[in-house]
């Protein structure tokens, strides 16, 4: 079942699905010259030959988030928070080790916090859970719903509260030697003025997280760019920096009972997309779509970073719905994009299908 969230583009994968009947059922009632009628059943009959199988390794991606390939985090739970091998202080049944310093502990009580030394440093009564979150913080959440943060220092603890403040955040520029080797102005990312992550950026821009598709939480978001690719800078409450690549196209596809849709990140793999669409050949306008059975699809939409949308939604049959963005500067034509049908060649289903399978991490 096509999820309602799809529902927005189903008008295209059902016009590439429909046939047009007029009185007689001839070709001129769906606008279709006898050699396009017989181009389309040619189609057909070859695409049954190659039927195009759903991927195992896209089942399960039945929601898209441009937030979900991580290639660097400052603050990994799993990695901070680890089961020790042995138990170190008698008396106490520790369940975690946090930083290598710090022992959370259970009793009959709750969960309270030990130094490396087992001396305690919150007392289990009434504490519901201890958990990290970042790499010198920790959370403790009562038996009243009631949550206090730590940090930890010189192998204690203080207490603080916790607020987001965007002014810790800067990216700050090369300067001295740095810089000159470099043809461009190139910045860090810091943190109360240290530097959070070693990559450099050529440029950076603060972006809207209601603008994006993700379903992540976050406290303020940056796209920033450099030689290699696009890529979102995204902080939590906690200023934990999250570095994900950004998106180049989306596709969504069905066959059958299955769907998934996912983000394109990766720029050579985009490169990839043009050239396997160009590869097809040219394009032959119609102005009705063919008789693929079902309701299966797949659906591209491009230039997300370029800025020069474009949309092509493609049944199995090779026909393909194109929507093309409007030229902003038009202030004539700004709200009618355009759009229209073409016979592609009848391949492009199965090499699409194939190309997303490998294109997405």
């Amino acid at each position: 079942m096509i999820l309602k969230k799809t529902a927005a583009i189903l008008s295209a994968a059902v016009l590439l699905t429909a046939c047009s009947k007029g009185s007689g059922g001839g070709n001129e009632s769906r606008g279709l010259s006898p050699d396009s009628s017989k181009s389309s059943k040619d189609s057909s009959v070859r695409m049954n030959e190659k039927h195009a199988e759903f991927p195992e390794s896209l089942k399960g991606l039945t929601k898209a988030d441009v937030l979900r390939n991580v290639v660097f985090t400052t603050f990994d739970a799993a990695s901070l928070i680890v089961e020790p091998e042995k138990q170190p202080f008698n008396g106490y049944k520790c369940t975690a080790c946090f930083n290598g310093s710090y022992y959370i502990f259970k009793d009959d009580k709750g969960f309270g916090l030990l130094d490396q030394r087992g001396s305690e440093l919150i007392n289990s009564d009434r504490v519901k859970k201890i958990t990290a979150v970042s790499p010198d913080m920790i959370s403790v959440k009562y038996s009243d719903n009631t949550t206090k943060y730590f940090r930890t220092v010189n192998g204690g603890i203080k207490e603080e509260k916790v607020s987001f403040d965007k002014n810790r955040i800067a990216f700050e520029p090369l300067t001295g030697g740095e810089e000159d080797m470099y043809d461009t102005q190139h910045y860090v990312v810091t943190l109360d003025g240290n530097i959070l992550y070693e990559s450099k950026w050529i440029g950076y821009e603060e972006t809207d997280l209601k603008s994006l598709d993700t379903s992540e939480d976050y406290e303020t978001v940056y796209k920033a760019w450099n030689g290699r690719g696009l890529y979102y800078l995204a902080f939590d409450r906690f200023c934990n920096l999250t570095v994900c690549e950004a998106e180049y196209a989306k596709v969504e596809l069905r066959i059958g009972e299955d769907y998934c849709e996912c983000y394109i990140t990766d720029p050579d793999e985009y490169d990839d997309l043009e050239t396997l669409i160009s590869s097809f050949g040219s394009e032959e306008r119609t102005d009705a779509p063919g008789k693929a059975s079902g309701s299966d699809y797949i659906r591209i939409e491009g230039g997300l970073a370029e800025g020069s949308r474009w949309v092509r939604t493609i049944s199995p049959d090779g026909y393909c719905f194109t929507e093309l963005a409007p030229d902003k500067s038009d202030a004539a034509n700004a709200a009618f994009p355009d759009m229209y049908f073409t016979v592609m060649n009848p391949r492009t289903f199965t090499d699409l299908v194939s190309w997303t399978a490998g294109a997405v991490k």
